[in-house]
């Protein structure tokens, strides 16, 4: 696959939340160093209200960014959209977007357009790469151009708007998510933010062990609740809001503030797809050549969904892909998610069963592809020699196992052709199963149906689902 595409609008997802909190953490160090406080509670960070994020004091638009996690990108041409001016027609008590550019105006509900709500020095861009001529007149660009040799191709773009490239520091004006150098990261950047802030309103914060790095995941999680939830409401109309007033106090709190069971799942669900990702843009994964991006982007849908889970949510889906002997009354642990949800279980099966199936639709509420009397999706990781193990947790592991009763087959790694109720019949797994009588009236109704569930391989999986392989 092309290296040129390798930046994920997953990856994008989760710039945008880290650019718009280092955004709102220099305006409060700000604030602060000023003998501003009391102004605090008038500020907040909004996400995708009109551009990515706006940073607004009581209701009223402070500055307004737009976020673009483009790979090479590194042309005006490339932002021309950006750069446009944004246009709307009002019809039928609507307005319709006639063409896309930076969103400078406000339009009311009831057809009425409020000009330049943002000031011309508070509109910004963000990138992930450095481009050169940005920001300059057309004639200044002309003699900008004519200055160096290569740069005959590069076309001047008009900026009508004066959107602005956002400063990370003096002349640097772009910034990646995670960069070579870790001085000059979004992470750093944020902990600088971090330590003027406790430095300045409780400095005894600073003795304690690795506060700052902390303080930073504290913050993360917060936010990244806020935002996974409201992308997954349905109307649209809450956007989600961190408050300065929520930022400082999580900043400034005494005790420290255990990272939740959720928070470490989005964040293993990032590193793994990110890592995932990575391995099959640059060849280390072997993938099907009619792979594109839009597979990707497919898979990554599924994914936001799944990060945005709450906790029944989450426990629902971890016990009906994997075989556990918890129950859902059972709160999980860090420790539980770093057992059940394996980076190999996720990559090597979850995720390419996602990738690779794309002639047949994935419900995300059972697990399953209904297709051929139903493909339920394990990440089952162990070979045929374990297999009385295997459908012994399978029987301990109720949730998974009502997933899976009327299905005529269970995907996983690489167990094949074999028939799951006859071993559910099996005197050894039935001595061996610790809470057989609970479970046994699914394991009847299998049998009185004459239930055809076997073990199918995630590659066989594949091609199946695909019509590859109709044997």
């Amino acid at each position: 696959m092309d290296n040129r595409n390798a930046t994920s609008s997953w990856s994008g997802y989760v710039y945008q939340g880290r650019v718009g909190l280092l955004v709102a953490l220099r305006k409060l160090s700000f604030l602060i160093a000023e003998k501003s406080c009391d102004e605090i509670k008038e500020y907040s960070l909004i996400f995708e209200n009109a551009e990515d994020f706006d940073i607004q004091r009581s209701n009223k638009v402070v500055s307004r960014h737009q976020v673009k996690c483009y790979k090479n990108a590194t042309t005006m041409t490339h932002y021309k959209k950006v750069l446009n001016v944004q246009k709307r027609t009002f019809l039928n008590g609507h307005w319709t977007l006639d063409e896309e550019g930076f969103q400078i105006n406000e339009f009311k509900s009831n057809g009425e357009c409020i000009k330049n709500v943002v000031d011309e020095d508070n509109r910004f861009l963000h990138v992930i790469n450095d481009v050169p001529g940005f920001g300059l007149s057309e004639d200044e660009f002309s003699q900008w151009k004519n200055q160096e040799a290569g740069r005959g191709n590069v076309k001047y773009v008009s900026n009508p708007n004066e959107i602005r490239l956002y400063e990370y520091e003096p002349n640097k004006r772009y910034c990646q998510l995670q960069a070579d150098n870790e001085d000059n990261d979004l992470k750093t950047y944020c902990e600088l933010e971090i330590a003027k802030i406790i430095k300045l309103k409780n400095p005894e914060l600073l003795s304690e062990p690795d506060i700052i790095d902390v303080r930073y995941n504290q913050l993360l999680d917060i936010l990244d609740q806020k935002i996974y939830r409201c992308h997954i409401n349905k109307n649209g109309t809450v956007y989600p809001i961190f408050t300065f007033q929520e930022i400082v106090n999580a900043i400034l709190n005494d005790h420290s503030i255990e990272i939740g069971v959720l928070g470490i799942f989005r964040k293993l669900i990032s590193k793994y797809w990110d890592d995932y990702r990575a391995e099959c843009f640059s060849g280390l994964r072997d993938i099907s050549n009619q792979i594109d991006e839009s597979d990707f982007e497919r898979v990554e849908e599924i994914l936001k969904e799944i990060v945005s889970f709450d906790e029944e949510e989450l426990k629902q889906f971890i016990y009906q892909i994997q075989t556990t002997k918890k129950s859902l009354d059972v709160v999980l642990t860090s420790a539980d998610l770093n057992s059940l949800c394996t980076e190999s279980q996720m990559q090597q099966i979850f995720f390419q069963l996602l990738l690779e199936v794309r002639k047949s639709d994935f419900s995300l509420q059972n697990t399953t592809y209904n297709k051929d009397g139903g493909y339920a999706v394990s990440i089952i990781n162990k070979d045929a020699t374990e297999i009385k193990v295997t459908v012994k947790n399978i029987i301990e592991n109720r949730v998974l196992l009502q997933n899976i009763y009327e299905k005529d087959y269970l995907i996983n790694k690489s167990i094949n052709d074999i028939l799951v109720l006859d071993y559910f019949r099996n005197d050894n797994v039935k001595k061996a199963t610790k809470n057989w009588g609970e479970n046994v009236d699914i394991v009847q109704k299998m049998d009185i149906r004459g239930a055809n569930l076997q073990f199918i391989s995630v590659e066989d999986a594949i091609k199946k689902l695909n019509g590859e392989n109709n044997d």
